[in-house]
This record gives C-alpha cells, structure tokens and sequence, in this order.
C-alpha cells in the first residue's frame, strides 16, 4: 500500500516538486488566508530561488531582495521567469515573477554582489559575535508552535519553532524541516528568505508559546511585501529573528527583525503589514 503525503513525515517531503519547467505545490505550500491557496512563505522561498539562480559567469551572493507579493498563488502549477537589469563587474540587479496561466501573482528584485574573500577582522564592526539568545536549540525535540494549532495541512507545519533562553517576547528561533524543491538542496539564502517571511508573526507568535495558548485576536494581518538584506549566509538550519512590530490606527504596520544565527548576526528584514478588523472578509493583499 502506498501512503499517502499526510502520512509521510514532513522531513521525507518537499513543499514543491518540478515537472519540466513548472513547480507543483503540496499541501504544504498552502496558506492559511484563502483555500487553495500558498504561503507568502512559500511564494518568497521561489522568488529567492530564481534570483540566486540565475546564471553568471562570476560567483555571486545576493545580498538584498525586495518582494512584492501582489496576490496569493493558487494551490496548482506555478512558473518563474527571471532577467537581468544590470550586469556589472561587481554588481548585478536580478528581477523574478511567479506565475501562472499569465497572471504575475509575485515579483522581486535583488541585488548580487561578487563574492570576493576580504580579511575584515581588524575592523569593530567585522567581528563575529555570538547571537544574544544563546545557541540554536537542538534538531530533537517538537516545534513548541505547532501543538497549538488544529488545522488542515499546510506550510506552518514545516516549520520548527521554539522560543529562545532569553525571556525576551519579540524573538525565535526558526528551522525548515523539509525542502522547498524536491530533490534540491536549500541554499542558506533561500532558507533565509521562506523563513523571514514570518518576522510580523514572531511577537505574537513568541507570546503565545510562553503562554501556552493562542492570543484571542480582533484584527487580522498580513504582509503585502518584504524586504530582506544579508552581509553574509545563514550558517546552519536555524534563523533566529528578534523583531519589532508597530501596527498604526489606519489600517497599516510595520515590521523589523534582526536575523541572527549560531555566530552572530547575518543581516535583517522589513515588512509592510495590512490590518484589517477579523469581521471584514476577504482579506486580501491587493
């Protein structure tokens, strides 16, 4: 007997698998706003892969990625297509859009830097310092997330999350349990990037698991974009975000993390964020 996906465990899965030049979501990729729907995580986690993919004839890193997640992407088979704006000698502007059956559902813009190995240890702010929430936790253990949530199968489940020694309430420790792309390493840059989706939820999210319970919520919120910038790759599976989050009274907030990993920190992120009372329906990014 074959099992089926829900019976496989999570780590033995991928939230997309390629068939030619197309990507298939699994129930993994689904979000939790509309049905048969993605994650914006998973959305950000392909658009970062075709940026850093894309071809050049020098090594590069990508240092800065802006992304404008217009609408959520159906549940089905999802193309991106990438382009080149600028091709210097040390500096490359990438552009990627997600999309299907001719509907741009994403777009993102990078910038790629030459890799270049420069000694900048004698400099105060070249020394790697640990991060301020002590270590990553172990790979053994549960996500301290996941037993609060009942729901169908989605992208939350890929996740291990757990709070960090600190008492602090703004920061976690994040990890991706499966790949994006099935039989396809993830690069420390796209990890970065599916996972920073999450920085407006860490307070909340930080709350909750010290709590025990989830928070009785009258608004709903969402990210409409993300903007994601890295002086170095993540170093190992665990990202930590300490994050700040400001909602204001018409409607709009705002989100800012610092990304930490096992040595120090690696860069940070923003995010715009739509609020919207829970009794307006549909919520939607656009």
């Amino acid at each position: 007997m074959v099992a089926s996906p829900q019976q496989v465990p999570i780590e033995r899965r991928s939230i997309f698998t390629r068939d030619g030049g197309q990507l298939i979501p699994s129930n993994l990729a689904r979000g939790p706003w509309y049905a048969n729907s993605q994650h914006g995580s998973a959305m950000l986690g392909l658009l970062a892969r075709a940026v850093e993919g894309y071809e050049s004839d020098k090594p590069m890193q990508v240092v800065r990625l802006v992304a404008d997640l217009k609408r959520a992407a159906p549940l089905e088979p999802v193309t991106t297509t990438t382009r080149c704006l600028r091709a210097g000698k040390n500096v490359e502007i990438i552009e990627a859009d997600i999309e299907a059956d001719g509907t741009v559902f994403a777009t993102a813009r990078a910038m790629r830097i030459r890799v270049a190995e420069i000694d900048v240890s004698r400099h105060a702010n070249g020394a790697t310092t640990p991060p301020p929430y002590g270590a990553p936790p172990s790979d053994e253990g549960e996500s301290q997330l996941m037993p609060l949530f009942d729901s169908e199968e989605g992208f939350h489940h890929t996740l291990d999350i757990r709070a960090t020694l600190e008492p602090a309430q703004r920061a976690l420790w994040f990890r991706l349990r499966c790949p994006l792309v099935a039989d396809e390493p993830l690069t420390p840059f796209v990890r970065t990037a599916t996972i920073a989706d999450w920085s407006y939820s860490v307070p909340t999210i930080a709350r909750e698991i010290r709590a025990g319970a989830l928070e009785q919520r009258t608004i709903a919120t969402i990210n409409p974009d993300a903007s994601i910038h890295v002086h170095r790759p993540l170093d190992g599976d665990w990202l930590c975000m300490d994050a700040d989050v400001h909602y204001g009274p018409h409607g709009a907030g705002s989100a800012n993390a610092r990304l930490y990993d096992a040595r120090g920190s690696i860069g940070h992120t923003s995010q715009s964020i739509l609020i919207r009372d829970l009794g307006e329906q549909p919520l939607r990014p656009q």
